[in-house]
């Protein structure tokens, strides 16, 4: 699990001249450890930190998440109401190759063609020439080479 690193992230860590891995990899430990959430947690794969911490308090989480206070662990300080407005904007998405959530994309259908040896020494072989995949997680598609519906 991972911060999906998207302008507003990229603006928060730029101004407090942090590392974006260690910012990334704060913002989970502490989902994962004050949040109880799995680190496979599907449920809240490409959702804000603002929805996260709705999801938290609806699971009746152990430690109750206040934005403030998650901000405060992150950067060291309290944050104006821009800076606020662009942490709970922030986005957590899963470490797969899903450009949605971070799921992981799974070949659905392929365009295939057929390979023909013109000596007629090997037998003809098909070659994936694009694919559809979907993301198990969110059902996100995408085209991958040339695939055609």
């Amino acid at each position: 699990m991972r911060v999906a690193k998207t302008k507003e992230f990229k603006t928060l860590v730029d101004k407090y001249g942090l590392i974006q891995e260690t910012v990334s990899d704060s913002i989970v430990k502490y989902l994962l450890e004050d949040g109880d959430f799995e680190e496979d947690g599907h449920d809240i794969w490409g959702q804000t930190i603002d929805s996260v911490i709705e999801i938290a308090e609806q699971l009746n989480c152990s430690v109750k998440f206040n934005q403030v206070g998650f901000f405060f662990n992150i950067f060291k300080t309290f944050p104006d109401d821009l800076e606020m407005e662009l942490f709970e904007s922030l986005v957590v998405i899963g470490d797969h190759d899903c450009p949605e959530c971070g799921g992981e994309m799974i070949t659905i259908d392929s365009n295939l063609e057929t390979i023909m040896d013109s000596n007629g020494v090997q037998e003809p072989y098909d070659r994936i020439i694009g694919e559809l995949k979907e993301c198990s997680n969110c059902g996100h598609q995408t085209e991958v080479g040339a695939y055609f519906d």
